[in-house]
């Protein structure tokens, strides 16, 4: 009776032991199982966002009071605008890199310095030299035909609030409105040229019936 009475006892405690190990499994299935259902995103969740559009930018363009032109023939959707300074008129463009999450902008043709021009490389040294003093924008000179514009990216990995935007944006033209008169002068100092003559066609954008130019809205910066 002794050893069957032991081993009836040890079995209601290895069934016990079997039990408790059950309850415990069950326990931390039910827990993953809920976990998962919190983690795993579901039909109902919204869409992600789809960044920055041209519907953004044109708004913050609007409210400004620029006017503009939307082209979508390209790669990227680009927004054209003419805005007027005091010393020229400035052709800007803004293009819309959703895939790269960039929004790039930059005042086209402030100048043509072909690769034969005499005072290239003083005209690029100088460029440089500007770049330097920048906090926002950076010059850009293309060999291929020697345009020079001013330009700056933003990164919308974030978004793009208004400020920030018309802050930059505004700047730019103020910055290459106040660059552009020392830049001509420089370009032309060495280069005769006929009394009363006008600087080569190109340097300054002209007006179409579907833009109107526009003056940024502070003062200028001052003088560096």
């Amino acid at each position: 009776m002794i050893g069957e009475s032991h081993i009836e006892s040890r079995r209601d405690i290895a069934m016990k032991t079997v039990v408790r190990f059950v309850v415990i499994v069950s326990v931390v299935l039910v827990a993953g199982g809920l976990w998962a259902q919190e983690e795993a995103p579901t039909e109902a969740q919204p869409a992600a966002d789809d960044g920055v559009t041209v519907a953004t930018i044109t708004s913050y363009l609007e409210k400004m009071d620029y006017v503009y032109k939307v082209d979508k023939s390209g790669k990227v959707p680009e927004i054209e605008l003419l805005m007027r300074g005091n010393n020229s008129n400035y052709d800007l463009r803004v293009f819309i890199d959703n895939p790269r999450k960039i929004v790039y902008t930059a005042v086209n043709r402030i100048m043509t310095v072909p690769n034969v021009h005499p005072r290239k490389c003083v005209l690029l040294q100088r460029l440089m030299e500007l770049n330097w003093e920048l906090l926002i924008g950076k010059y850009e000179w293309d060999k291929s035909d020697g345009e020079v514009r001013l330009s700056y990216t933003f990164s919308t990995e974030n978004g793009l609030g208004y400020d920030a935007f018309a802050a930059c944006f505004q700047l730019l033209v103020l910055t290459a409105d106040r660059d552009y008169p020392k830049l001509m002068k420089l370009m032309w100092a060495d280069v005769e040229e006929p009394a009363g003559s006008a600087p080569p066609a190109g340097n300054e954008p002209t007006t179409s019936s579907k833009t109107k130019e526009t003056e940024p809205k502070e003062a200028a910066p001052p003088s560096q």
